[in-house]
Parts: C-alpha cells; structure tokens; sequence
C-alpha cells in the first residue's frame, strides 16, 4: 500500500442532553497533512484497514449529485485540471458533515481521518470517523487512565475503490458501515451519498458460489455435505423472504459441518472486495430458485440435481436438456465415475458375448 494523502480534522457535537443548553457544532481544522511516510501514520492507516474486515455493507453513489455533492469534489480532487487540493476538499467534506450533524441530537462528533492511497494496483479514498475511549498505562507503578483512538470498533467508515468507480465497471465499488434508518450516525453516510444499490439478486447468487468455494477448499470428502448446506441455505433464504438475511447466521450453517479450521473462511471472504457480499441482505426469489434441487425417483434411477446445472444446447450447463427426445446429457463427468461407467458397459458386454 502507497499512502498519497492523509489528513484529519475533528468534528466537535455534544450529545443532546434534556435541559442543558447544546454547544454549537465546530470543526477543528489541521492546517497541512500529515506526513504520509510517517511509520505512525502508515501503522494506523494499516490497522484501520486491517480492522475494516466484517460489518460491511457494498453499494454505489446516490445518482442524485444535486443532493449528493461529495462525488463531485472527489471527481474534482482527482481531476488534475481542477487544481482541488487535498486540504480544501477534506475541509469541504466536513462542511458538509457539520451541517448535517447540527440536526441530530444524539449523535456526536469526533476525529474523520481522510486518506487517499494506492493498493493492488487500484487507487482508493477512505474517510472514517474515530473516537477516543478510554484506556489505562502504568507511570511510575501507578496505574493511569488515558485517553486512545478506539480502532478495534470503528464508528463510521466509507472506503472507495476510485479506479473501479472511474472505469464504471461495477455497481459495488464503495463499501461503507451501514446505519439504520434513524440511527444518530447515519448523518455520515448521507452526506457521502452511499447506497446499498448492490442488487440482491448478485448477493444471492454469490453467496451460493461461496458455499461451493468453502467446501471445495475443505477437501472433496465434504461434497456430499456441500449440497446438503445447500440445501439447508436454500429453505432458510426462502422462509425469510422479504425480510434481510445475515452473514453470521449463514456462517452458523456452514460451521456447524467444518472442522474449526474453516470456522472464518465465509465471512472473511462473503464480506470483501471478492465477492461483495453485504453483512446483511434480502434474497432475491428469482435468483434463489435457480438453486433449489429438482429430485425424481423412478424403480431404475434416482435424479437430484441442482435447477442452476441444467440448460439447454449449447448453453455452457452441466447437464443438458433435449426437448425434442425428453432427454438429460451430463456434461463433463468426473474421472471416476466415467472409469465406473465404462468399466460396468465392458462388464455388461462381456456378459451379453
């Protein structure tokens, strides 16, 4: 990672307290940046991003730039032409923040770090609000109280893949910590202009593909349990229609089948930059559908398959359908059932000689 900017400021709002008169809200502005080279201030970059790993919600910018300016001071920042300096688009930003925060009578203030930098080749602007908690130290044998940044529970947090943003090549290039509706911090994502415009048809396909990556790095003993998890998944997300799903509640599925190795392996990969799949999301019908197993018995053979392996003729599929003959064509079969297949035709053929 390549730190290009990095400043903060503090945002100054007491919480509303019954009888007692409200301070004004104010903005204690740094004058110029921190220095980014800094072996402080790379290690808190680090460890916020280390500490941005669940708890995430993927979407896009609100389309209505009227209401939604901040995307374009970001625009104008990273437009050379435009002459924006870092400074004064952050100072621009917490504007913003102060007038809508004056309205919120229980929410409060605290340090918004602005950081701009580069990583895995792509560019990234991130603002996250910090606040102190308190701590303890030793002086002298006695034991102190003293105030740190709480970086182990971050308040609000928007993170902005620019590269992916610029290029338009995905919906969900910004992710942030999503508030409730009515949620005395749900001010900070308002002003940024995030939506959770992910749609829930692409988070419930994803989730099933995740399921499949889990298991597949689990071993192939656990095939058998894979589709059975699958199965389970499918009647869950179904029952809880239209109300969200959440991650954690999937991961206790899944978990309950692994060996405690695998235990993080779902959340640590549903919520990044990977699969993009939101801490909490509302299953799309259409999409579920296509998961849920098509099962028929008959004296001669037993059919269970997955609705999302079988299409047509060239269709790419797993398993082909003929309308014309009603008939099923398995694609690409494993190594040991085709050496099982061929070995009982040759037994059959031996026989019938």
């Amino acid at each position: 990672m390549e730190i290009k900017n990095v400043i903060f400021h503090k945002l100054n709002k007491e919480k509303k307290e019954k009888d007692i008169e409200q301070s004004p809200v104010t903005i204690d502005p740094r004058d110029t940046e921190l220095d980014k080279d800094n072996e402080l201030v790379k290690l808190l970059i680090d460890k916020i991003i280390e500490s941005y790993k669940r708890g995430k919600t993927f979407g896009s910018f609100d389309t209505n730039t009227e209401i939604h300016k901040f995307q374009t001071w970001l625009k104008d920042f990273y437009d050379d032409s435009k002459e924006l300096s870092f400074r004064d688009f952050t100072l621009t930003t917490m504007q913003s923040l102060k007038a809508e925060i004056e309205n919120k009578n229980f929410a409060t203030g605290g340090y918004i770090l602005f950081c701009s930098y580069e990583q895995d080749g792509n560019q990234w602007f991130m603002i996250v609000m910090l606040k102190d908690k308190d701590g303890f130290t030793i002086e002298d044998l006695t034991l102190k109280t003293i105030q740190e940044l709480d970086l182990d529970k971050l308040h609000q947090l928007v993170r902005i893949n620019v590269s992916a943003w610029k290029s338009s090549d995905t919906k969900a290039y910004l992710s942030f910590i999503n508030k409730k509706k009515g949620d005395a911090s749900a001010y900070f994502v308002k002003v940024i202009g995030c939506t959770d415009s992910v749609p829930s048809k692409t988070a419930t396909r994803a989730v099933f593909d995740l399921v499949d990556a889990v298991f597949e790095e689990a071993g192939s003993e656990y095939d058998e349990v894979s589709e059975r998890v699958k199965e389970t998944l499918y009647e869950f997300m179904d029952n809880r229609r239209p109300s969200p799903v959440n991650l954690d509640e999937i991961a206790v599925m899944i978990n309950a089948e692994l060996p405690v190795e695998f235990h993080d392996l779902f959340i640590n990969l549903a919520n990044s930059d990977q699969y993009m799949i939101s801490e909490e999301f509302e299953p799309d019908l259409t999409e579920l559908k296509r998961f849920k197993r098509i099962k028929y018995k008959t004296s001669l053979w037993v059919l269970d398959v997955e609705r999302n392996a079988i299409g047509k003729l060239n269709s790419g599929a797993n398993v082909i359908y003929n309308e014309n003959d009603k008939s099923l064509t398995f694609m690409d079969l494993p190594d040991d059932l085709n050496l099982e297949i061929l070995e009982t035709i040759s037994s059959i053929d031996k026989d019938d000689g």
